[in-house]
């Protein structure tokens, strides 16, 4: 499958649904857009994500010399995950 939009929001049946979805949420006149929203939360889907943080984290943790685990993670003591 090649799709290069947004992630899917779980159990949206297939990608014809989930650009109707995404075209709701993008409408908050939509008289579907309160259902359809509380639908994707509920999904964890969000329409930006926090690229900066993320690419932070991973590099904190490819940028390690020995294999990470629960006993050597700093962000899995602090609660951080």
């Amino acid at each position: 499958m090649d799709y290069g939009g947004p992630s899917p929001i779980e159990q949206s049946e297939g990608i014809e649904d989930f650009d109707r979805l995404h075209m709701i949420l993008q409408d908050k006149n939509n008289p579907e857009y309160k259902k359809t929203a509380e639908f994707a939360r509920l999904s964890n889907y969000k329409i930006r994500y926090p690229k900066s943080a993320i690419n932070r984290k991973l590099k904190r943790i490819f940028s390690k010399q020995y294999a990470l685990t629960e006993f050597n993670d700093e962000d899995s003591k602090s609660g951080d995950k």
